[in-house]
């Protein structure tokens, strides 16, 4: 009963902040109708793969953004106002309120997959259930441990503004650097250290047959960023950074 009156708390919470959805959802839907406005007339032939392939990245933008300002940022926030000393103190766990976040924010965040797929849908005029099943499956196997290795954002003593112009910049960082690729499966296994190359390289799976060529550095990096993230949630302050030591 506890978790789930923290779990409705939360949602709550979130949801009161109507403009950060403009970013994490509204944006991509506007830029893919514009991107491919001239289907929404032309009843064209499609390939799944070309289609999952063209969305990749836009699913990559909304997980990765969503992460940011629904789960680390709000981290930050709650821990600089003392909201998340005071809910810890209710619920007795750092852990309980960490993973009911996370249990509140992968709602959304699948809701916000499930409307840009509808809008894809409508784009294209048909129903695309392989779209639904890639999305779906990748939300599950593949957020979480970006969601862990973001959590180094709250082992670094950043305040909520300094956390905000970082997240801007390395949102643009990251998709600067998404087309970078290489033969060597070492340097590809690097590049997949970008969080948007990562989650768009695990929806690209369904596009094909899987490789051991490209499972395995997932697999490597996937490990990585859930060893670090675990590491970082291990070290996390619930002290605001003016009253520490």
């Amino acid at each position: 009963m506890r978790l789930f009156s923290l779990y409705k708390t939360l949602m709550r919470d979130t949801l009161s902040n109507k403009a950060v959805f403009m970013f994490n959802i509204i944006f991509p839907i506007g830029m893919f109708i514009y991107n491919n406005f001239q289907l929404l007339f032309n009843k064209a032939s499609i390939s799944p793969r070309t289609i999952l392939l063209g969305v990749s990245y836009y699913f990559s933008y909304i997980v990765f953004v969503t992460i940011l300002n629904l789960i680390i940022y709000p981290l930050v926030v709650y821990r600089e106002t003392g909201y998340y000393k005071f809910l810890c103190f209710l619920t007795k766990s750092k852990l309980t309120l960490l993973f009911s976040n996370l249990a509140v924010q992968f709602s959304i965040l699948v809701v916000e997959l499930l409307l840009f797929d509808l809008a894809v849908m409508l784009v294209v005029h048909r129903a695309l259930f392989f779209l639904l099943e890639a999305t779906l499956l990748t939300a599950v196997l593949f957020t979480l441990p970006v969601t862990l290795i973001s959590c180094i954002f709250l082992v670094l003593r950043l305040k909520p503004q300094s956390l905000s112009a970082l997240i801007m910049i390395l949102v643009f960082a990251a998709f600067a650097l998404l087309n970078i690729s290489s033969d060597n499966i070492f340097i590809n296994t690097i590049f997949l250290f970008n969080p948007v190359k990562y989650l768009a390289a695990g929806f690209q799976l369904f596009t094909h047959h899987i490789s051991l060529s490209k499972i395995i550095p997932l697999i490597v990096v996937t490990i990585i960023y859930l060893l670090v993230g675990i590491g970082c949630i291990s070290r996390y302050n619930i002290q605001p950074i003016l009253e520490r030591n």
